[in-house]
């Protein structure tokens, strides 16, 4: 259409929304937003329904005239006008090229919100890169490192298109979620959560394996969006799971994540403070060490039968010793993937820090007696 004005056009579709704004949604939706922005206060229904019959007044138009549209419209800053920019590049997107995304980049970096980050992440980028992924997925792989978070969620979430109708792209979704799931940012954590919450409609096995397998790192909003839709009994187990991680203060055994074991008859409910828990201490089990913070004592008097004393100024404080067994040096070697927690460790009698489990075995190989235990009650066990 050789006729066609992108600033007349923006115009026209602001002059249909106007009458049906009212100040009180516009006062309203301002401040939900916490926006800057002018508003009209028109709800989306109306807004869609005034955008798809301007676009289809103008069924000619071709895509590169439907992104100055868009553009022109987005130039103003008056949220109806964005949003309704929003909605003709969604209108547009079967027909967009991967060039174009460069343009819906500049309008991301200028969003600031999720109102307008959202549609044009998922459902405009989302069906470029579905149609044309050699094109366009460089540009959104770059997203994904971008410096703005909003970049970053947007890569995310134009992951979504193509899990919607069954073409996941897993292994792309773990490589942008894994360096993500640390971050503080909300709005990063929530997109995590609803990619893995999509997924999970039709792969909840998948959901579930990737959850469980990245629990230590994944956020409270993270976790609850990716269990939303997994049957109830996955989601208990996988909440028990996590639960378990964060009572353990981040050990991490393996790759980094605490593995699930099955309840052990005859084992102590809790743990008090100067505990050291031995679980599962059978040769090849995950050995779980987990060391209760205590203050240091300059002198403690031997306890009763049974327990462990801290019987000279630079052995190892503990209370008690549970049933399963002893630790020894080589199976502390044998089971050389496992770490303490950072807030956890072990200390000396002084409150001198031995980090890790390298520094623990050897702490315990110079220290113990020849038969290579822990002392009980200042006697080899």
């Amino acid at each position: 259409m050789d006729d066609f004005d992108p600033a007349t056009a923006a115009l026209a579709v602001t002059d249909a929304l106007r009458p049906l704004g009212t100040p009180e949604r516009a006062a309203r939706e301002k401040g939900y937003l916490k926006s800057d922005l002018q508003f009209l206060g028109v709800g989306v229904p109306d807004l869609r329904r005034v955008v798809k019959a301007a676009v289809r007044a103008r069924p000619d138009l071709d895509p590169g005239q439907l992104v100055a549209w868009a553009v022109a419209l987005w130039r103003e800053p008056v949220h109806e006008r964005r949003a309704a920019a929003v909605e003709i590049l969604t209108l547009a997107a079967p027909r967009l090229a991967a060039s174009d995304l460069a343009t819906v980049e500049r309008l991301l970096r200028d969003s600031c919100t999720w109102a307008y980050v959202d549609a044009l992440a998922g459902n405009v980028a989302g069906e470029v890169v579905l149609r044309d992924p050699a094109g366009a997925w460089p540009r959104v792989d770059a997203w994904a490192v971008d410096e703005d978070f909003w970049l970053r969620r947007s890569a995310l979430l134009a992951l979504l298109r193509g899990i919607r109708v069954g073409a996941p792209d897993l292994a792309r979704f773990t490589r942008y979620a894994e360096p993500m799931l640390t971050e503080k940012e909300f709005f990063v954590r929530k997109a995590i959560g609803w990619v893995l919450r999509e997924i999970s409609r039709r792969d909840p096995a998948w959901v579930a394996g990737w959850t469980a397998g990245h629990l230590a790192e994944m956020s409270g909003v993270t976790f609850r969006e990716a269990v939303r839709r997994l049957p109830a009994a996955e989601g208990e187990r996988l909440g028990r799971l996590r639960q378990r991680n964060a009572d353990l203060g981040g050990l991490t055994v393996g790759r980094g994540r605490v593995k699930e074991q099955p309840p052990q008859p005859g084992k102590r409910p809790g743990l008090q403070p100067g505990d050291v828990h031995l679980g599962d201490a059978e040769p090849g089990g995950d050995l779980l060490l987990r060391v209760v913070a205590v203050k240091p004592h300059d002198e403690d008097p031997l306890l009763a039968a049974g327990q462990l004393a801290p019987v000279l100024g630079h052995r190892l404080h503990v209370d008690r010793l549970p049933e399963s067994g002893v630790l020894r040096a080589e199976q502390l070697a044998e089971f050389g993937g496992a770490v303490l927690p950072a807030r956890g460790g072990v200390e000396r009698q002084r409150g001198e820090r031995v980090g890790g489990l390298a520094g623990l075995a050897q702490f315990v190989r110079r220290d113990a007696e020849p038969f290579g235990q822990l002392p009980v009650g200042g006697q080899p066990s």
